[in-house]
């Protein structure tokens, strides 16, 4: 986080910031920590893109019209946010689930974002790129791209909503929605994945009391 704080401060420094796009993330099979003894999982997908966008609000703001893009995955269907156990502390760990929770985790600030920031010029929309043949599906779910290697789209493939959401003049009229190849998606597919109002509230106190603490 530390090397998180020093980028926004070098993002700080520029004129404005039309689009941000938050794509950096990883999906680990094994549990690890940072030097920082954060979850590295909950570390680079989730709390890295709080503080960095959060960071960056005030620029964005003196920029609007401005966007940000939330590069999240249709793996967050499975799972529901676990507001206290962001780090995935309790049950057998398992990368999969524990990269799923942090791309839930993108869709909850998405929305929360769009809604505390329409009055502020700056639209905040969350995408689904779908599987694509990049280097982190391979290293990450080698069995998952040789049984459907054949079907994977390219990378540009998987870009093409994100750019769409970073420059299309219909995506910059929406904001707080999940997209999909160019068309808005539903963010929960069944009941046990959604969260309450409880929880939702409790998660985004956890994110603030993390970010303050790192």
């Amino acid at each position: 986080m530390a090397d998180v704080r020093d980028l926004t401060e070098r993002l700080l420094q520029l004129d404005r910031i039309d689009v941000l796009v938050n794509n950096a993330g990883a999906l680990f099979g094994e549990r690890g920590r940072t030097d920082e003894g954060l979850e590295r999982t909950f570390a680079l997908n989730l709390l890295s893109q709080y503080i960095l966008t959060t960071g960056l609000l005030t620029l964005l703001e003196r920029s609007a019209p401005a966007r940000v893009v939330m590069v999240s995955s249709g793996g967050m269907y499975s799972e529901k946010v676990h507001p206290y156990d962001l780090e995935y502390q309790h049950g057998d760990y398992t990368g999969t689930s524990a990269y799923a929770r942090t791309k839930r985790g993108q869709v909850i600030l998405t929305e929360e974002w769009a809604q505390a920031w329409k009055d502020k010029g700056v639209v905040v929309n969350a995408m689904h790129p779908g599987w694509a043949a990049t280097p982190g599906v391979e290293e990450s779910l080698p069995t998952f791209r040789k049984i459907v290697g054949g079907f994977l789209r390219s990378p540009d493939q998987g870009a093409d909503t994100i750019t769409f959401l970073a420059a299309a003049e219909e995506a910059g009229q929406r904001t707080g929605l999940f997209w999909h190849d160019r068309v808005v998606r539903p963010t929960h597919l069944r009941s046990a994945t959604k969260e309450s109002a409880e929880e939702r509230s409790a998660f985004l106190g956890e994110l603030e009391r993390y970010a303050s603490q790192t």
